[in-house]
């Protein structure tokens, strides 16, 4: 690690209060470790979404329309879910102190908590779900991306 990147990581640790930088280092790195893996994995779900989407647009119909909807809302719901966790690690690295003032950390935070709330959330789950119970492919290839396989 560079001397600057220490040196934040100081700063950083006398900012949020941390008793010493080998605490906030073990706390913010596990915290970071848990962000990467959930940051990871909300890329994937825009990656899917957005091949679904190019599958729609090669063949437009009303069938895969309601498909695209209904994966488009499974994403929604997916993303909702990882950034409310990604806030969480974010004020445990942080701790209370880093969301007082003078920081900015509790309104960010704030307002990303109110950006990110879908509406109707129960009703896009029930939506899958009843997408899931009605379609006659079977649940395992439902959501398979894999659309140029040829029937054996």
């Amino acid at each position: 690690m560079n001397k600057s990147k220490v040196a934040k990581l100081v700063v950083s640790a006398k900012i949020i209060g941390k008793s010493s930088l080998s605490e906030a280092a073990e706390t913010d790195s596990v915290c970071l470790g848990q962000m990467a893996i959930e940051v990871e994995s909300g890329n994937l779900w825009l990656n899917a979404a957005a091949t679904r989407m190019d599958h729609y647009m090669q063949k437009p119909t009303i069938k895969e329309g309601e498909h695209f909807i209904i994966y488009a809302n499974m994403m929604r719901t997916a993303i909702e879910q990882i950034c409310t966790e990604v806030i969480n690690l974010c004020q445990k690295c942080v701790g209370a102190r880093g969301l007082n003032k003078p920081y900015h950390f509790g309104r960010i935070i704030r307002d990303l908590s109110t950006y990110l709330r879908q509406p109707a959330p129960d009703a896009v789950l029930a939506d899958v779900g009843k997408c899931l119970l009605h379609s006659n492919i079977s649940s395992g290839k439902i959501w398979d991306l894999s659309f140029n396989k040829t029937k054996s």
